[in-house]
């Protein structure tokens, strides 16, 4: 027995120890992922994405591709999470400004419509557009010998593009 063991009652040890495998990244062997699990998410296999799902846990969880003990890429998640923020302008609360957009309904539906769109608007920060996990898909992609994902027009990546987390972590998991 650790020091662990006999501090911590046996439940309370398990807790900690599920929770610390769920804070952990998922790890998978880089040649596997290469030959069975890549096809799949290209679309190059008759199987959905469920299997990956079981391996990630799920869609924004990043997964460590392992060669020899060493992580050597880490596969992004398939589906980035977007931070909204309060925006401080408004000077109404949500029930204000519904309130207020039944009223002008009365009168016009559109006029009630476009309110309550106006106002609940007033309430989301404007995201942010980031094309680094594309970016990070493409050099999995063509290392392995597949089609990149298209970048819009004007988005330029160079060969010392370094990773970088434009979206932030201020968001909170769901």
């Amino acid at each position: 027995m650790d020091e662990k063991t006999l501090l911590l009652p046996d439940k309370v040890q398990e807790a900690m120890e599920t929770i610390g495998a769920i804070d952990s990244k998922p790890k998978l062997q880089l040649a596997f992922f290469v030959e069975h699990y890549l096809p799949m998410l290209v679309g190059k296999t008759p199987f959905g994405i469920e299997r990956w799902l079981d391996v990630s846990r799920n869609a924004y969880n990043e997964v460590e591709l392992v060669e020899g003990g060493v992580v050597v890429y880490t596969v992004p998640p398939l589906v980035e999470r977007i931070p909204v923020s309060n925006n401080t302008e408004s000077n109404n609360s949500v029930s204000e400004i519904a309130l207020m957009a039944s009223k002008k309904q009365l009168m016009s539906p559109k006029m009630g419509q476009d309110y309550l769109t106006r106002g609940v608007t007033q309430y989301l920060s404007t995201p942010i557009v980031d094309h680094t996990r594309v970016i990070e898909w493409n050099a999995l992609l063509t290392r392995y010998g597949y089609d990149p994902i298209g970048l819009p027009e004007g988005v330029v990546v160079s060969k010392d593009t370094e990773r970088a987390n434009i979206l932030g972590t201020d968001y909170e998991d769901l």
